[in-house]
């Protein structure tokens, strides 16, 4: 727990927040057509930051209105049921705990964020063992929920669904983003990769596992 709060310390102390985020008249207009670098090397970890920040904005920010609030988690959530392929129970699980961070970070009921206010509240969080420990429990619940055959693996299926409800663009998109954290390349995400990559992509300023991929295209 120590080095892993020393690590938070320190990708929290390099990162210079700013807004990035521009109103747009179609949700995603701003990431669409933008296809995947392989040079990732060249971003720094600031700018790898906010590009995390908003891509995860976004997919969280469902109704794409350009901010977010408890409101986007009970759209996500009835969507999810809508779609008629996910567990009522393994649904509500996940979106509890979504909610549950989220009012954390300090995004309570009646409350809307910007990105910048948003990121700003993460930034801050990030250094909250309780916070980060929740992470950790909500992209497992994520899994179990996406897992709905209980395989105990997630493919490209699978994949593909979820995506769909995240309001990821593109078939192409998707089996990019799948190929990019299936690191053995047997076609399957086991629960080890599919958490440990969520945590690189949401926690960290990291990209040694190529995980910049998984949500599409890189913003602008």
């Amino acid at each position: 727990m120590a080095s892993l709060t020393r690590q938070l310390v320190s990708l929290c102390s390099s990162i210079n927040t700013r807004a990035i985020l521009t109103k747009q008249p179609q949700r995603f207009l701003a990431i669409q057509n933008i296809r995947f670098t392989s040079a990732s090397a060249e971003i720094s970890k600031d700018e790898l930051w906010e590009i995390k920040n908003k891509m995860i904005f976004r997919t969280i920010d469902h109704n794409g209105d350009n901010v977010v609030s408890q409101e986007d988690f009970k759209l996500m959530a009835e969507d999810y049921k809508k779609s008629g392929k996910y567990r009522h129970e393994d649904i509500t699980a996940f979106t509890n705990k979504c909610s549950h961070n989220a009012a954390l970070m300090g995004l309570s009921l009646g409350i809307e964020w910007s990105l910048e206010e948003w990121s700003k509240a993460r930034k801050y969080h990030m250094l909250n063992p309780e916070y980060v420990s929740g992470l950790k429990v909500m992209f497992d619940k994520l899994f179990t929920m996406v897992d709905k055959d209980r395989k105990g693996y997630l493919s490209m299926d699978d994949w593909e669904d979820m995506a769909e409800i995240l309001h990821i663009n593109s078939r192409e998109e998707v089996k990019s983003g799948f190929d990019a954290i299936d690191a053995n390349k047997d076609g399957k995400l086991s629960r080890e990769e599919f958490t440990d990559y969520m945590f690189e992509f949401y926690c960290t300023t990291d990209n040694e596992l190529g995980t910049i991929n998984m949500l599409g295209p890189l913003p602008k």
